[in-house]
Formats: C-alpha cells, sequence, structure tokens
C-alpha cells in the first residue's frame, strides 16, 4: 500500500488545491498507518472499514 499511496501523492494529490491537498493527506497517513505494510492484494473489506 505505501508504494501506492506514495503514486497517489505524486500524481493526484499535488494537482489539488492546498485546502483539499491538507484534508486527503490527513486521511493518506490514517490510511498508512492502518494499512501501509500491507499489499493492495491483501486488503479485504473488513481492513477498509476498520480505518473508516
Amino acid at each position: 500500500m505505501r508504494e501506492r499511496l506514495r503514486d497517489y501523492r505524486a500524481l493526484a494529490l499535488c494537482e489539488m488545491a492546498g485546502s483539499t491537498q491538507r484534508s486527503y493527506e490527513r486521511n493518506l497517513k490514517r490510511i498508512e498507518n492502518g494499512m501501509g505494510a500491507m499489499s493492495v492484494q491483501s486488503v479485504a473489506p473488513a481492513d477498509v472499514v476498520a480505518q473508516i
């Protein structure tokens, strides 16, 4: 997941307005802390619900 989050930050987040970037970044950090070590293929719906 960390690699995908890094890609998202580099490709999509940088195109957003400053306040949107800050808001999204807070959530990206939560995702990274909770699921960063997981592979994308191993993330289950329950993992996503746990992050919300």
